[in-house]
């Protein structure tokens, strides 16, 4: 369940050392299991400081949804466009306070 998947990683994340900028990179048909269970599981992730970067695949996904979650959102085609997508995430990430995507 997403829900899961993301209280997982943000338990993995907040073990980083100090200073070390937390953030996950999600990639998901954005369909969740529990839309409410999985919603507070990304306020949680925020509220502990950590940064959801989401990937969606094109087509039956709930980009609103996703958009909820994280306004750090790239709807990609395929399992192809991963790396690229992943890329174009964390370059905009870092650059949100300079012009990028908002907080």
């Amino acid at each position: 369940a997403m829900d899961q998947g993301i209280d997982c990683a943000v338990d993995l994340v907040s073990r980083a050392p100090a200073g070390v900028k937390r953030q996950i990179v999600m990639v998901t048909d954005g369909m969740p299991n529990d839309p409410q269970r999985t919603l507070a599981a990304a306020q949680r992730a925020k509220s502990q400081g950590v940064e959801l970067l989401i990937l969606g695949f094109e087509g039956e996904v709930d980009q609103d949804f996703l958009n909820q979650l994280s306004p750090h959102t790239l709807m990609i085609q395929n399992a192809g466009a991963i790396q690229g997508g992943i890329a174009n995430l964390l370059s905009l990430s870092s650059s949100a306070g300079r012009g990028g995507l908002s907080d």
